[in-house]
């Protein structure tokens, strides 16, 4: 049966949906020539911070990824492969509705870099429930000390916060379950290859799944020699707290550089983790909409009227664009080669 769909059409399609959002906002009002017209009187020290930040934030992504494969790979996986698998991971991040696409092409990256697909698997999911744990980790800690500030300003949005971060939680204890529950997933792995074969999409389903529980059991060997190194653990968490705090500090960089005075930068974190995790459902890719609102919204209560827009447009550039524009190189040029020895 013919395909309904071209996968790399939808995604330049989501692209492109992406693009016209960010010429509505950049038109809207004026924004774009309003930022153009008041960016030589911005602090450039502190946009440089704020560009630096998303560096770190994509670097210590890639040594996560560096020392959890390590930890299961019996060669030496260097941080240049690790990189290129975060930038794949950011560009699929932003050019797929719920980021759908991120893990199933970091794990055919890691594949192409001649990983076995039950270790790539492992290091992927383990890399994602560590990363999410953390994050509700940090929302947890922000809603502690910054919760009666922003509830006394914008009461409705705080009621969405807690819905995503209840959500994040959900999706830890989702996989968790199904890694735990191996036959199960099986079985339902099965379920879907058999009505997938029935579309002519799949050929010999049987043969598939033989192929899929011998990679399942490569993967609960290594997900359970990763679980039992409690110290390399508690790095990857301490290390992805740093890698989340860097993103969400690049708001109060781009609110030092439109020259505002002094301000609480624990709320200014908060703020931002609160606006991610509350737009990180909107299905569209990289939450696109949602973000920008959500970003006008809660930080109006920081930027003035006339700042609020251009500076929601500089750190969508930051912390979005950025991930298309650097990822698009690392995901056309995926060539299969070996692992670093």
């Amino acid at each position: 049966m013919k395909k309904f769909f071209n996968l790399k059409s939808l995604y330049l399609v989501l692209l492109l949906i992406s693009f016209f959002i960010l010429i509505y906002f950049c038109v809207d009002d004026n924004n774009l020539a309003t930022l153009l017209g008041i960016i030589s009187a911005l602090n450039l020290g502190w946009l440089f911070v704020a560009c630096a930040l998303m560096a770190a934030f994509w670097l210590i992504d890639a040594y996560v990824f560096k020392i959890l494969t390590n930890s299961v790979y019996n060669k030496a996986y260097t941080m240049r492969d690790a990189f290129c698998v975060t930038m794949v991971g950011q560009f699929f991040n932003a050019v797929t509705p719920f980021c759908l696409a991120s893990q199933p092409m970091q794990i055919l990256t890691m594949s192409r870099q001649r990983l076995d697909a039950g270790r790539a698997f492992s290091v992927v999911v383990r890399k994602f429930i560590i990363y999410q744990a953390t994050l509700v980790f940090y929302l947890v800690c922000t809603m502690l000390f910054s919760y009666p500030f922003f509830a006394d300003k914008i009461p409705e949005f705080m009621n969405l916060v807690i819905l995503g971060c209840v959500s994040q939680s959900l999706v830890i204890l989702l996989i968790a379950f199904f890694t735990v529950k191996k036959n199960l997933t099986l079985k339902l792995i099965l379920l879907i290859l058999t009505g997938l074969s029935k579309f002519n999409f799949v050929a010999d389903p049987l043969e598939k799944m033989q192929y899929i529980e011998d990679q399942m059991n490569v993967y609960v060997e290594n997900n359970r020699a990763i679980g039992e190194n409690p110290k390399l653990s508690f790095t990857a968490f301490f290390l992805t707290f740093l890698q989340l705090t860097a993103m969400f500090s690049i708001s109060f960089c781009i609110y030092k550089a439109f020259n505002h005075p002094g301000l609480d930068i624990v709320d200014m974190i908060a703020a931002q983790a609160f606006v991610m995790t509350t737009a990180a459902y909107m299905p569209l890719p990289g939450g696109c909409g949602a973000m920008e609102s959500s970003f006008i919204l809660v930080f109006r209560v920081f930027f003035s009227a006339c700042h609020i827009k251009p500076a929601m447009l500089l750190w969508r550039f930051i912390t979005y664009y950025s991930c298309i524009i650097f990822g698009i190189f690392f995901a056309v040029n995926i060539k299969k080669r070996a692992v670093s020895a």
